[in-house]
């Protein structure tokens, strides 16, 4: 996909969303939020976490050449999973991705310095630097997709919680009695209401 630019000089960061059912990866200039390039691709989580993240940093090199085809080098680069991500970055569950465990990060090392977060703060942060969350203090962002999660912003920043779990809201400990049957049955908002 040919570049777009309108000038916008480095610093340009990398962001990439690794979702349920698709990969999208954007070179962004910090300065504006402006995205340069994008590229975009299915993720087919069944094949395995090594596939999948092998095709994420397929997609962040394509965007490192971009970004020098367009006279300019990438700073950083951001990776959104919707899974749970403690505050060391590190992938805390497998819901969506097999990355529990699996040193996510490094895997862009060689390109430019990478922070993983979960894809509800990685938006959210989005939304209130360059959104219509700038000058909203604080606010609360929900994300409809594959999944459900939410995320409340304070002082211009995601709040992670204590161990940076702060963020689930598809699922819960409520229970509702079956109508057939009267057993108590889990409340899955995701159920009635996500992407799929």
């Amino acid at each position: 996909m040919r570049a777009a630019w309108n000038g916008d000089r480095p610093p340009w960061a990398i962001g990439i969303d690794v979702g349920g059912t698709k990969i999208a990866a954007g070179l962004v200039a910090l300065s504006s939020g402006q995205v340069l390039a994008r590229r975009r691709l299915p993720t087919g989580a069944g094949r395995g976490a090594a596939a999948v993240l092998a095709d994420t940093v397929a997609l962040a090199e394509e965007l490192v050449g971009a970004a020098r085809a367009l006279g300019g080098e990438v700073a950083g680069i951001g990776v959104g999973v919707p899974e749970l991500v403690d505050r060391a970055g590190a992938v805390r569950s497998a819901h969506a991705l097999p990355w529990e465990g699996v040193p996510v990060g490094a895997a862009f090392a060689h390109l430019a310095p990478a922070v993983v977060e979960a894809d509800v703060r990685a938006a959210a942060l989005a939304e209130a630097r360059y959104g219509t969350g700038r000058g909203v203090d604080p606010f609360a962002y929900l994300s409809v997709g594959t999944g459900i999660s939410a995320c409340l912003v304070r002082g211009g920043r995601p709040d992670v919680g204590a161990r940076g779990a702060a963020l689930v809201l598809a699922t819960g400990p409520l229970t509702f009695p079956c109508p057939a049957c009267g057993a108590a049955e889990p409340f899955r908002l995701e159920s009635f209401a996500a992407g799929p």
